[in-house]
């Protein structure tokens, strides 16, 4: 099972960018530092975690106008994808 949560502690918040960086950033043989943004501040952050509290994704939402929205820096890890994620409650987060 799967958890969605918001990252709270600033020791969940260095494991989100990491997981961030190491699925989006690394690959591209980008630095570290590049899975960041100047929105990052004013935008809603999401993790979906295992029953081990392993990262599985993240995700970021930030809302431009009253009627929009982007959602940037959405990632999977490879062992996950093409996998119907579904919550404690066995419904979709």
């Amino acid at each position: 099972m799967y958890h969605l949560r918001v990252p709270q502690t600033e020791e969940e918040l260095e494991r989100y960018y990491q997981f961030r960086w190491e699925m989006l950033r690394k690959p591209l043989h980008q630095p570290k530092g590049s899975e960041r943004d100047a929105w990052d501040a004013m935008a809603h952050h999401q993790m979906v975690v295992d029953e081990q509290g392993n990262l599985v994704a993240v995700g970021r939402l930030y809302i431009n106008a009253d009627n929009e929205a982007s959602i940037r820096f959405m990632a999977v890890h490879p062992d996950v994808q093409d996998k119907r994620v579904r919550n404690a409650d066995g419904d979709d987060p």
